[in-house]
């Protein structure tokens, strides 16, 4: 259910009992300290607070079987010695969440709501993997800035 003024609070006390979850929010990517990125919500006096990529790492997120982040550069990432990569999605999967879909870039506001809605249509017969290429497929005529950025990680 849509939850405009949701804290990181609200948010971390929700994933535990949720099999999908999608936000739609700004994104943060900290260079100087990868773990201190995260997503940009409501801090539940008016102003705003970072649900962090190490909070969502901590939670329990084994009943996820899908993340879709809505957020601005929600992928974004950086590596690590042995190339291992620090980013939302990876903190997710290793939460426990089996997917996420998340983006490379900035997020249009207007398209994303289109491109999420048919998203979302195409998750009610195909894996999210497949749903996504379905959807990319079908929006292949918008700039490509709108959708080529959206990525899965994950095992189907």
């Amino acid at each position: 259910e849509p939850r405009p003024e949701a804290t990181p609070r609200d948010v971390l006390a929700e994933l535990p009992g949720a099999a999908r979850f999608h936000i739609a929010a700004h994104g943060l990517f900290d260079a100087t300290d990868p773990a201190r990125s995260g997503i940009v919500l409501g801090d539940g006096a008016g102003g705003y607070a970072t649900l962090t990529l190490r909070e969502l790492r901590r939670a329990d997120l084994r009943g996820v079987s899908l993340a879709t982040l809505a957020t601005c550069r929600s992928a974004e990432h950086a590596r690590l010695p042995g190339r291992e990569r620090i980013c939302l999605p990876t903190a997710l999967l290793d939460a426990g969440a089996r997917g996420v879909i998340a983006s490379l870039w900035p997020v249009e506001d207007e398209p994303s709501v289109e491109l999420m809605s048919a998203l979302y249509e195409e998750l009610r017969t195909q894996p999210p993997a497949r749903a996504l290429a379905a959807m990319q497929v079908r929006m292949a005529d918008r700039p490509a800035r709108q959708w080529a950025g959206l990525v899965f990680y994950g095992n189907e």
